[in-house]
């Protein structure tokens, strides 16, 4: 099979990465900006749906309401409360993720 690359230029504003059902790519920008309470960051994020491996950009924002937590939402319309971490690693995803330890 011969595969070729071509460049995605609906993809040159991403700054971050999102893959679909892993909240560890959520992690990336929490980290990164380290938002105050109160502040919100919106983004454009190369989104990588699964199965497929289909790739498209996705306006999303975090919103930090508190030490713990964050707002997610994407253009889609959709939303989830992050729980976070003291590494500020993402350990609950709304009703569909949580940490297992």
């Amino acid at each position: 099979m011969v595969r070729r690359w071509a460049e995605a230029s609906d993809l040159r504003q991403c700054t971050d990465v999102d893959i679909e059902a892993s909240p560890v790519t959520n992690t990336i920008p929490i980290r990164r900006t380290r938002l105050k309470i109160g502040e919100r960051l919106d983004l454009t994020a190369s989104w990588v749906r699964l199965p497929s491996l289909e790739v498209t950009s996705l306006k999303q924002s975090y919103e930090r309401l508190g030490p713990r937590k964050y707002l997610y939402r994407s253009a889609s319309g959709f939303t989830a409360e992050l729980e976070v971490d003291d590494f500020g690693l993402v350990i609950r995803y709304g009703g569909i993720w949580q940490e297992v330890r």
